[in-house]
């Protein structure tokens, strides 16, 4: 457990303490808006503002907050260039971002000061990879459509226990803030998952990513004890029957609902992934999902593009440009317009990769399958080499040249 760590001689609060009957609740859910979002932003900024004044001289740390500013304006123009309007609430603390950790936190502390160190200009190229995403399993009871593990699926469990703490030791030691478990389906290893949490370094947020299988009252009790920040539940329809056609189980949108509500119960934060596919994404389906998001009690939604990968490899899956469109309009709406502010926030990936490029391969986020291949991500999939069997610094080089298939790597 994390309860005793000490960390630059303060006592980390351990993660057990924010259970579910800890967490005060918002009149909105897990939204945060008004004048209380404006006062975590004002800390917030304090908080960079005294770590870059202790990193660096004070016209270095001017230069290098101006630098940071500029940066945010760039990825986040469609908010004013700022930081978000609506902030989510969950696990203790309060989200700017599905891939920012959570403040305030250590892993929000290691956060920010790995982001001012890549701001400062140094012939030596500085580590800028923030997120792992990490397969513990190909094993899965469901038979999605689009699923990009499809070549790999039900082989047998290759990464043990201890090769799993291995991989995310070697990752906490490289600087990670946030590790996301994903599969196969990860809640068949649940006791692997709260092994991993409790040994977890207390500068690093765990997340995982479920169908909701087996996400029961009791095992979301356990997660959050545990430490976990968060879950990922793969939603792909508001339609209780579209949603079980195209996960291919019948029933596994009853246990996708369930399990979120276990999830919002148990403190933690809520995400909903929505694979946007052709035959679903119009303004009336997308206006209906994040009605019913909102009434799950999700802080995030999360809009992941098709790709022709894994089950849908040689397929042509791409969005046409009008709906393209739909989405980009769906994620500036959802999280700049005031009528929306206490809905779900959104996270599309598509629409900053279409401006400023792909923070994968290393740049931001990388993945890592179950049998311990690094790849750029889990829809880019070529392989750098194995973080059990090669150095990982060798291992991280090779995967940024070879970088994204589809997009320009972002600066």
């Amino acid at each position: 457990m994390r309860s005793g760590d000490v960390k630059g001689g303060v006592k980390i609060r351990c993660s057990a303490l924010r259970g579910h009957k800890k967490i005060r609740k918002t009149s909105s859910g897990p939204i945060v808006t008004g004048w209380r979002a404006k006062a975590v932003i004002a800390r917030l900024w304090g908080r960079v503002l005294r770590r870059a004044f202790s990193m660096f001289p004070p016209i270095r740390a001017i230069q290098t907050i101006r630098a940071l500013l500029g940066e945010l304006r760039s990825a986040w123009a469609d908010r004013g260039g700022g930081f978000p309007l609506k902030l989510v609430w969950g696990a203790g603390r309060h989200f700017f971002h599905l891939n920012f950790p959570g403040f305030p936190s250590p892993a929000f502390d290691r956060f920010v000061r790995r982001e001012l160190e890549r701001m400062v200009r140094s012939r030596k190229p500085l580590p800028t990879l923030q997120t792992l995403i990490l397969a513990i399993t190909s094993r899965c009871p469901l038979s999605c459509r689009h699923c990009s593990e499809w070549k790999s699926l039900n082989r047998p469990d290759r990464l043990t226990r201890e090769k799993l703490l291995q991989i995310t030791k070697q990752f906490e030691a490289c600087g990670v803030t946030q590790i996301l478990l994903s599969g196969g389906e990860p809640m068949l290893r649940l006791d692997d998952i709260l092994a991993l949490c409790r040994a977890a370094d207390s500068g690093t947020d765990y997340w995982i990513a479920t169908s909701g299988h087996r996400l029961t009252a009791g095992a979301a009790a356990q997660l959050a004890e545990a430490g976990l920040t968060g879950v990922c539940i793969s939603l792909d329809h508001f339609d209780p029957d579209r949603h079980d056609e195209f996960r291919g189980r019948r029933g596994n949108f009853r246990q996708a609902e369930q399990a979120a509500r276990c999830v919002v119960e148990a403190g933690l934060v809520l995400c909903l992934n929505l694979c946007a596919t052709r035959e679903f994404v119009s303004r009336g389906n997308l206006e209906s999902y994040a009605g019913l998001a909102a009434r799950m009690g999700a802080g995030f939604i999360q809009v992941l593009d098709p790709r022709a990968v894994g089950r849908w490899e040689k397929r042509d899956v791409a969005l046409s440009p009008e709906q393209i469109a739909f989405l980009d309009d769906f994620y500036l709406t959802m999280n700049s317009n005031s009528n929306r502010f206490h809905s779900p926030a959104v996270v599309y990936f598509g629409y900053h990769q279409r401006r400023l490029g792909c923070y994968g391969a290393g740049k931001r986020f990388l993945f890592v399958n179950s049998a311990g291949e690094v790849h750029a991500c889990p829809f880019c999939l070529a392989g750098a080499g194995n973080c059990l069997e090669d150095p990982l610094d060798e291992v991280l080089k090779r995967v940024g040249r070879l970088g994204c298939r589809i997009y320009k790597m972002a600066p």
